[in-house]
């Protein structure tokens, strides 16, 4: 079976996930910032969370680094 995710299909889920682990998203901006890395390292996403109406910056203060595993890699569900 193959599963193709859209990035603001994984986006959405990231933000799923972050509500899941205890942040407080409301009145909360968040920016995701996707990023390919070197060789089979796949993809990085960075997560901006900003008070709402803070002016979104390029080098974030609050900052959680995900890093997506490549295929041959376990799988978890990030919703257990």
């Amino acid at each position: 079976m193959i599963i193709n995710l859209q990035q603001k299909e994984v986006a959405g889920a990231l933000h799923l996930y972050l509500v899941k682990q205890g942040f407080d998203l409301q009145n909360k901006t968040v920016n995701i910032k996707f990023s390919s890395t070197r060789k089979d390292s796949g993809v990085l996403a960075t997560i901006n969370i900003e008070e709402a109406g803070t002016a979104y910056s390029s080098t974030p203060t609050a900052v959680k680094s995900v890093k997506a595993e490549s295929e041959t890699s376990k799988t978890a569900s990030i919703f257990e």
